[in-house]
């Protein structure tokens, strides 16, 4: 029995032997080395055939083993990979996403600070316009009105009359200084009031009883009237006209009843005083806010709209201008009365002007 067990791996079978075994193995043992491992064990070491169905299954539990191994640690390799790729996607989706947000905002913010600073510009433009350039293009056309005006005084044969735009008389008002000294131009335009201060053409003329009524700007294009709001009662305003000087007395402003007669006639003849503060004139005051709609203020008797020149007891004048000072919302008025009309001679002029 035992020679017959020997006679598996019988040496005389030369296709038998071992070596060719080896040599059949030898083509895979460069893809498998680990089952060229195990069979060169195998021929090496003869064992019984029940060693050898021992061995056998050994072989295949353990190869199975190392499969599973190798199948496994595959697996896990596999599902890490797909978590990180998953989580590099989604990664890179949530920067992306973030990216372009952050870049909108970046416009919009981009875009309405320039749209601040162009409105900024602009506005500050305006202001330099209206506060500096109207004013020198302003004192250009007055300086004009004024020399045109001397020329037309100085030849007798020219009437007294003015056209609408050209310079009928001249307006001082000595509490600002004795440079203070404007043409006053015929009519209440845009382009007139731009030259000077403008006559509203519909009330009377300078020493006429009723009212003669002047507008001008308080802010920019010259602005004659920017102080009028320091006026006080009895400060003199002064139109000199081609042949007379007529000396106006402002009003009392925040007197009362008989304290208005008593402050005026401080400035005025007592029979001034005391007309210019009684009748129709007890509640003028000298100097007020009102509504730009409040057109009384100018007629014939300062807020009586139905009086008439002829109506009137008194020269008045008024002055009219925008309130507050960077607004059109309102109207700052003063009134003036008539104090005395004094005429030229040569080169003199009324007290008010010399002090």
């Amino acid at each position: 029995m035992a020679t017959e067990h020997h006679a598996v791996w019988n040496t005389s079978t030369p296709h038998n032997t071992p070596h060719n075994d080896f040599r059949r193995s030898a083509s895979i043992c460069r893809t498998l080395p680990s089952m060229a491992r195990h069979r060169k064990d195998t021929v090496t070491s003869p064992v019984s055939p029940g060693d050898l169905s021992a061995q056998k299954s050994d072989h295949a539990d353990t190869g199975a083993t190392h499969f599973s191994t190798n199948a496994t640690q595959a697996s896990v390799d596999t599902a890490s990979s797909t978590d990180n790729v998953t989580t590099s996607s989604s990664g890179s989706v949530s920067a992306g996403t973030g990216q372009r947000q952050t870049s909108t905002t970046s416009k919009i913010l981009g875009i309405s600070g320039e749209l601040i600073l162009t409105i900024g510009i602009v506005i500050l433009l305006f202001v330099i316009y209206e506060a500096y350039w109207t004013n020198i293009q302003s004192d250009h056309e007055q300086s004009q009105a004024k020399s045109q005006l001397d020329d037309k005084w100085a030849d007798a044969r020219n009437t007294l009359n003015a056209d609408e735009g050209e310079a009928m008389g001249k307006l001082r008002i000595p509490t600002f200084g004795s440079d203070w000294n404007y043409a006053i131009i015929q009519g209440t335009s845009a382009s007139d009031l731009s030259r000077g201060p403008g006559h509203y053409t519909r009330t009377q003329n300078p020493g006429d009883k009723g009212n003669f009524a002047l507008a001008g700007h308080r802010v920019g294009r010259g602005a004659p009237f920017n102080d009028l709001g320091y006026l006080k009662t009895c400060d003199s305003i002064v139109v000199e006209t081609r042949e007379s000087w007529d000396i106006y007395r402002v009003l009392p402003i925040d007197e009362k009843g008989a304290d208005r007669e008593t402050a005026l006639a401080h400035c005025t003849s007592p029979a001034v005083a005391k007309q210019a503060t009684t009748g129709d004139y007890a509640s003028i005051r000298g100097r007020y806010i009102t509504s730009p709609s409040n057109i009384s203020t100018i007629a014939p008797v300062p807020g009586k709209e139905d009086s008439t020149p002829e109506s009137a007891g008194l020269s008045i004048i008024t002055l009219t201008t925008c309130h507050p000072q960077f607004s059109n919302a309102e109207r700052m008025v003063i009134h003036a009365v008539l104090d005395r009309v004094e005429a030229k001679d040569g080169n003199t002029s009324p007290a008010e002007l010399e002090s």
